[in-house]
Order: structure tokens, then C-alpha cells, then sequence
């Protein structure tokens, strides 16, 4: 059971740095086999078709990102509790430590978006859920936000699309900006905390 277990986890590895790399059109069932050192029919007996690899990939960041959303949610609500005002430090940082850690992922991400109209709606469905739960448990706690159309147009185009173009080409935007990693975070931190 473990190796099963084991050998799951290996494809699914391996396929999200080849989609990342090359797209999912352009990576075959074949080269993910090869990457892991296993057989074709290894891969399509864990994974009946690949969009099933690519979907299992997603969920498994987007439900990450859930869980780490969930405990700032409930951090900046336990702050506000007692000092009385939202920590934006709290959110900022959390949240662009986690989502520059996924690097292969955004650009998996980003890549299919453009590509394939179920990841782009796929995607949609992600955000408008997970600001549905933010202001849901925000709500729960007494904290209310006016306007959520402005508010999720804020943390879409001013938080996670820098963040995600970020990630893309981390390396050439430290070398172009003359930055490292840290100096590059501090400023997204300003950034987010400005909204």
C-alpha cells in the first residue's frame, strides 16, 4: 500500500515541474512515466487520463491554500478580538510567503489558464468560493465588508496577480530589480498592506 501511495505521489510531483516547464498540452503521459522512472501504464493505472493528474494537482494546492487561509482568517480574527483593528502584517505576509513557495504551481497555473477554459473556470469557481468563506467567517465574527466586488477586485489585481506574475520569473526579477527574495516579499508585503 505504501509504494501505491508512494508511486501516486511521485507522478503527481513529477507531472506539476513537466507542466510547469512545458505546458500540460506539450508534456505526454510518456515523459511523465520516464521522469518517474516507471511505466506508461503505471501512470494510467493511478490516473486514468491525464486532465485527471492536472485536476488532482490543483485540488491538492487549492485545498492548501484553503487550510493556510483558514488559520490566517482565524488569527486576524482572534487579533481584532482583543486589540480591536485587523492586522494587515499577519495576512500579508502569511499569504505571499505561501503563495511564492508554490512557484510551480502558479506557473502551471498560469500557463492552462490562458489555454484551457476549464482551469480558467475551475479557477474562477476557486476565487468566488474562497471569498464567499472569507466573508462568511469574517461575517460569523461580526466583521463586515462593504463592497466585496471592490474587495475581491483588490486582492485579485492587486495581490495575487503581482504575486503570481512574481512567481513566474522569480529569478529575473531579482536580477532586473537588483533584489532577493526577502527584499522582493517586504515590498509585496507593503503593497498588500496598502489596500
Amino acid at each position: 500500500m505504501k509504494d501505491f501511495c508512494n508511486t501516486k505521489i511521485k507522478i503527481l510531483k513529477k507531472s506539476e515541474e513537466l507542466f510547469a516547464k512545458n505546458g500540460y498540452s506539450a508534456t505526454p503521459i510518456s515523459k511523465i512515466a520516464d521522469e518517474c522512472n516507471i511505466s506508461k501504464s503505471l501512470v494510467s493505472y493511478h490516473f486514468k487520463k491525464k486532465k485527471r493528474i492536472l485536476k488532482k494537482i490543483i485540488d491538492y494546492h487549492f485545498s492548501e491554500i484553503r487550510k493556510k487561509r483558514d488559520m490566517i482568517i482565524n488569527e486576524v480574527v482572534n487579533n481584532y478580538m482583543k486589540k480591536g483593528n485587523i492586522s494587515k502584517d499577519i495576512i500579508s505576509k502569511e499569504m505571499i510567503d505561501m503563495m511564492i513557495e508554490k512557484e510551480n504551481f502558479w506557473k502551471l497555473l498560469i500557463y492552462e489558464i490562458v489555454r484551457n477554459d476549464d482551469i480558467w473556470n475551475y479557477f474562477k469557481t476557486f476565487l468566488k468560493k474562497w471569498h464567499e468563506d472569507i466573508f462568511k467567517k469574517l461575517e460569523e465574527k461580526g466583521l463586515i465588508i462593504k463592497d466585496k466586488k471592490m474587495f475581491i477586485f483588490n486582492r485579485i489585481f492587486n495581490i495575487i496577480g503581482p504575486i503570481m506574475l512574481y512567481s513566474l520569473r522569480k529569478k529575473e526579477w531579482n536580477e532586473y530589480f537588483d533584489l532577493n527574495e526577502n527584499k522582493a516579499k517586504k515590498q509585496l508585503i507593503k503593497n498588500f498592506n496598502k489596500i
